[in-house]
């Protein structure tokens, strides 16, 4: 198997920089991989064509993930996961600030509720959907000017 692969690979290169001797392990590890993709592709050609259309689509989405410190800022009011109460009973909170660790990621925010304030980790943090930008210019929308009535 390694000799056909070194002979396919050879008749491709110039005279002078083909590959003599016996095979190295290397060769026989690249013959032994090209022998089972054909025969994977050969034995199962709408599995191979599904599976890799699944990976690119896989791939386009996780360009469009945003990590957790992207949607939540300061000042936003969030909702503090617990695990072992029911989200009804979660208790709100506002971001005050995020606290970058060594490597410049932020893992722990600084939160406060009513008139405690303490760290907790940014999994365990979940927006609402009215964010403090979000609450502004609906308030702006929706204020009329004494123009406006008239």
């Amino acid at each position: 198997m390694a000799w056909i692969f070194r002979f396919y690979n050879n008749i491709r290169k110039q005279q002078n920089d083909r590959d003599f001797g016996d095979p190295n392990t290397q060769e026989t590890d690249a013959a032994k991989r090209a022998v089972l993709k054909i025969v994977q592709t050969q034995s199962f050609p709408n599995e191979t064509n599904s599976l890799i259309s699944q990976m690119q689509m896989l791939d386009q989405l996780g360009n469009f993930a945003q990590s957790q410190e992207d949607v939540i800022k300061e000042g936003d009011t969030i909702l503090i996961g617990d695990t072992n109460s029911k989200r009804i009973y979660w208790p709100l909170a506002k971001v005050m600030k995020f606290i970058p660790g060594r490597d410049g990621r932020v893992r722990v925010v600084e939160v406060s509720t009513g008139g405690s304030s303490f760290l907790r980790p940014i999994q365990r943090l979940y927006p609402l959907e009215v964010s403090g930008d979000d609450r502004t210019v609906w308030q702006k929308r929706n204020t009329k000017t004494v123009d406006d009535r008239v």
